[in-house]
């Protein structure tokens, strides 16, 4: 029988007599330790350490959820947040993304600041990826993406849908977005959206 507990690197997990080195771990002074924070698992007297998530690498066609960290007129920056799929998990990137306004609806976009504001959190597509400078480019013209929330631009609330206008529970105000299909209802791995 599987027994599976999680364990921190460092942390001794079995020793020599009682079990066979596994992947995750290593060997110091007889005692086996683990190299990584994750789940222990016991299988066959061999002892490993897996994670629980895999890393996955970014890359063309990859859904991914940002944060909106400026708008300018042709272009918005977005830094890119860890998310949980059931494939792994992307890490969040260093560099920001960019979003052309031609890449964000449909049709014809007059002023960025309608479709997105700084802080919102977006879901989008990665469309274009350099591997060598770290250039990533984002589109979110499609219904599944957009913005998964939103918040108001003068008191910082939440904004609540109510079909393609946004409103402010605390001051009442409304605004609009570029608003995915699935708004509010996407888990982030830092809290629930």
């Amino acid at each position: 029988m599987d027994k599976c507990d999680c364990v921190e690197p460092g942390e001794e997990v079995g020793t020599e007599e009682e079990f066979l080195r596994g992947f995750g771990t290593y060997i110091e002074k007889e005692k086996i330790r683990s190299l990584l924070l994750g789940e222990k698992k016991i299988e066959d007297r061999r002892i490993s350490v897996d994670r629980p998530y895999k890393y996955r690498k970014i890359h063309r066609g990859a859904i991914v959820l940002g944060r909106v960290e400026n708008v300018m007129e042709n272009t918005a920056l977005v830094s890119i947040l860890p998310i949980d799929t059931k494939d792994g998990r992307y890490p969040k990137t260093n560099d920001y993304a960019g979003l052309h306004v031609s890449k964000v609806s449909e049709g014809y976009v007059k002023d960025l600041k309608d479709k997105m504001r700084i802080g919102d959190i977006i879901k989008a597509m990665i469309i274009e990826y350099d591997i060598k400078t770290g250039k990533i480019g984002l589109a979110m013209n499609r219904p599944f993406l957009g913005v998964v929330k939103a918040y108001c631009s003068k008191c910082r609330a939440p904004l609540k849908r109510g079909g393609d206008i946004l409103t402010c529970e605390r001051c009442g105000g409304e605004e609009t977005r570029q608003i995915s299909n699935d708004y509010r209802n996407v888990a982030l791995s830092v809290g629930e959206v």
